[in-house]
């Protein structure tokens, strides 16, 4: 009787287990199988994103370190390094714990060889900003703590309370190692400058130029008038010369406007009338010049000093430049008067 009663027991404790054709998960690891073959066959023709679904949808059935591995070389192929490095680590795990000592090997070499490819990025809000978020490419990061980054570009945002949001762009390469400062100015204040210093003065480059156009137009007045009425002398002294050759002798006469001694209908063909002729035209030319000049002088000089009246002054002391001319017998001097 005790040895019946004992069967009994055992044959209690024991289910009953379907036969191995009936088996629940029989058919869901064929499934499995196919759908991990399927992923071998696009990761040998380099369809890398295809296969990576494919491994995915072999982990979702059932984990495993081999399904594992090859999910995260598909990843680290699209160049998703820092997804690859977190399933390296996963199939690492997971061949530790079933003793799986070849796909750990795999596993481990595998993050080594990640680890100096993976960018870092590191954002540091400057000063004290009490409540500061870092956001990179959308996602929550710790300020001044690098974080894993795939290579690329990517958008980082800074924001906090009663201050300007900081938004920029960076591009990483594999193995970069970037800082970021982000200067979080208060609202309402002027823009910092490019290289972070002191806020740029929007009137400055305005009275800049007020100063360019003044100083550059009051020279050309000066020089174009000199040369004007230099050239003007000359063309009197020679057109006086020329009456004196052309009195009307010897077949000679004056034109019209008194600026050219004609011979026969013609231009005289002596030497000396010739080359009176050619002064003459030549300093015609040259007071014309002077005259242009001059004129457009006068009309920079008019704009620059309203420029200069117009823009606002950041100095206390407004210092007036002054250009200088003093035209001497070896030529014609400038100078600028700058008092301070």
């Amino acid at each position: 009787m005790r040895a019946l009663a004992l069967l009994l027991a055992v044959s209690i404790a024991v289910p009953a287990w379907p036969a191995r054709g009936d088996s629940p998960t029989s058919a869901t690891e064929a499934e499995r199988t196919k759908i991990y073959e399927e992923g071998k066959k696009l990761s040998d023709q380099g369809e890398w994103a295809l296969a990576a679904e494919k491994f995915r949808a072999v982990i979702k059935i059932r984990s495993a370190p081999k399904a594992l591995l090859a999910l995260a070389y598909c990843e680290e192929q699209q160049g998703h390094l820092v997804a690859a490095k977190a399933t390296y680590g996963t199939a690492l795990s997971a061949s530790h714990a079933q003793k799986i000592p070849a796909d750990a090997a795999r596993a481990k070499t595998a993050i080594d060889q990640l680890e100096p490819r993976i960018a870092r990025l590191t954002v540091r809000v400057v000063g004290e900003v009490p409540g500061a978020s870092v956001k990179i490419d959308d996602a929550d990061a710790t300020a001044g703590e690098p974080l894993e980054l795939d290579p690329g570009v990517h958008a980082i945002r800074v924001i906090a309370s009663g201050r300007k949001t900081f938004s920029t762009t960076v591009t990483l390469k594999e193995g970069a190692r970037e800082v970021v400062s982000a200067p979080l100015e208060p609202e309402g204040a002027a823009a910092p400058s490019k290289d972070g210093g002191a806020p740029i003065e929007t009137s400055s480059g305005a009275r800049s130029a007020g100063w360019v156009l003044t100083i550059v137009g009051g020279s050309l007045v000066l020089v174009g008038g000199a040369t004007a009425l230099i050239a003007d002398s000359g063309y009197r002294a020679r057109r006086g010369e020329l009456s004196e050759l052309c009195d009307g002798t010897k077949g000679f006469r004056l034109s019209d406007d008194g600026d050219a001694c004609l011979y026969a209908g013609g231009t005289a063909d002596t030497g000396e009338v010739q080359s009176k002729n050619s002064e003459i035209g030549i300093a015609k030319g040259v007071r014309l010049g002077g005259m242009i000049g001059a004129g457009v002088g006068a009309a920079a000089l008019i704009v620059g000093v309203v420029t200069l009246f117009t823009s606002p002054s950041s100095a206390a002391k407004t210092s007036t430049a002054v250009p200088t001319v003093h035209v001497a017998r070896h030529g014609i001097e400038l100078g600028l008067s700058l008092p301070f």
